[in-house]
């Protein structure tokens, strides 16, 4: 699973002609042998819910969002996808995003996390990287909200429960049931499969906070 994976699963796969394999979270590279099948998930529309919902509970105008690093696609996916869905919700809404630097550095999330908060923004969004839940703790224990992406915080995450609006998942689930099945009816899968809201691939937790409620509380969790 992942990139670090890709060159075992293509020599694999070029052995084993008669088996499918499937790698999520990877675009198959165009040498890659035909039983070779990437399942990918629409990251900028799973950041346009996070932002929606982000803001529209970001009782401040202002929203932030803590990356791995500038030139990381996922990041770059969904801070895309978060000024947008922030921008839908409430035009007026201010979008600020910071970096850890790297995707395994929890202390820099969580320094990065608490400068958005000193600077009033209400809603924290993360990475699900170890400098994201850094900073999803940090933003909890300064009295922000957060909103997490890719898994379900709630479960993988349980300390900051008490701050967590929503999780907006990656259904992996779905993505490879979706996969096997039509391989088990004998349709051709694409090199690439895009999972998004549409076909189920991307959906939101349970909701963990009530937008009334906390239009009246301000910002406190």
């Amino acid at each position: 699973m992942g990139p670090v994976a890709v060159a075992s699963v293509q020599a694999v796969a070029a052995a084993h002609p008669a088996t499918q394999f499937l790698e999520m979270g990877v675009v198959a590279p165009d040498t890659s042998p035909p039983n070779v099948h990437g399942l990918v998930f629409d990251e900028a529309e799973a950041g346009y819910l996070a932002g929606y919902v982000a803001a529209s509970f970001a009782t401040s105008g202002k929203v932030g969002m803590v990356g791995d690093t500038a030139t990381d696609t996922a990041t770059g996916n969904y801070a895309a996808g978060l000024r947008s869905g922030a921008n839908q919700a409430a035009p007026a809404t201010v979008v600020t995003v910071v970096y850890g630097g790297s995707p395994d550095l929890p202390d820099r999330g969580r320094t990065a996390a608490a400068g958005l908060v000193k600077a009033g923004d209400s809603v924290i969004v993360a990475m699900p990287s170890l400098t994201g839940i850094g900073a999803l703790r940090q933003a909890c224990s300064n009295k922000a909200r957060v909103v997490a992406v890719d898994t379900d915080a709630w479960q993988t995450v349980p300390d900051i429960r008490p701050c967590l609006v929503v999780s907006v998942m990656k259904r992996y689930d779905a993505a490879v049931t979706s996969a096997i099945t039509a391989i088990a009816n004998g349709r051709t899968l694409a090199a690439v499969t895009l999972n998004d809201v549409a076909d189920g691939g991307i959906a939101l937790s349970e909701f963990h906070a009530d937008l009334r409620r906390a239009s009246r509380a301000g910002s406190t969790p």
